[in-house]
C-alpha cells in the first residue's frame, strides 16, 4: 500500500521525504571532501614550494627547475592511464588513502634527504 490507501505495484518504490541538504549531511562525504582539500591544497603548495626551494636554496638554474617541474608531470604521461584501468577493478577507497600517504612520504623525505646530503658535503 502507498502513503494514501493506494495500492502501487511491488516493482516501484515510494519516494521518501528527504531533509534539505542530505548529500552534504552524510559522512563518507565530509571526510572524501575534507581529504581530497587537504591533499589538493597540499599539492597546490608543493606545485609552488618545490621549485621556489630548489631556486633559494640549491641554487638551481633554469633549465633544472624546469627538469624539475616536467618531473613532476612525468609519471601522469608514462602511467596514467593503465593504471587508470587498474585502478577501475580494485576498491577505490583504500587506493585513495595509499596513494596520498604515499604522496605524503616522498614529500616528507625531501627535506631529510636534502638535511643528509647538506650533512655530509659539509654545509
Amino acid at each position: 500500500m502507498g502513503d494514501r490507501g493506494i495500492r502501487v505495484p511491488p516493482h516501484i518504490t515510494v519516494a521518501k521525504k528527504r531533509r534539505p541538504g542530505g548529500l552534504l549531511r552524510t559522512q563518507n562525504l565530509g571526510l572524501l571532501w575534507a581529504g581530497e582539500s587537504v591533499s589538493g591544497s597540499g599539492s597546490a603548495i608543493t606545485t609552488v614550494a618545490v621549485p621556489f626551494l630548489a631556486i633559494t636554496v640549491l641554487h638551481a638554474s633554469t633549465g633544472t627547475v624546469a627538469l624539475l617541474t616536467a618531473a613532476g608531470w612525468l609519471p601522469w604521461f608514462l602511467i596514467g592511464l593503465p593504471a587508470g584501468t587498474w585502478v577501475d577493478r580494485r576498491p577505490r577507497r583504500r587506493i585513495l588513502v595509499s596513494a596520498n600517504l604515499v604522496s605524503a612520504a616522498v614529500l616528507t623525505a625531501i627535506p631529510r634527504v636534502y638535511r643528509r646530503t647538506a650533512v655530509r658535503a659539509g654545509a
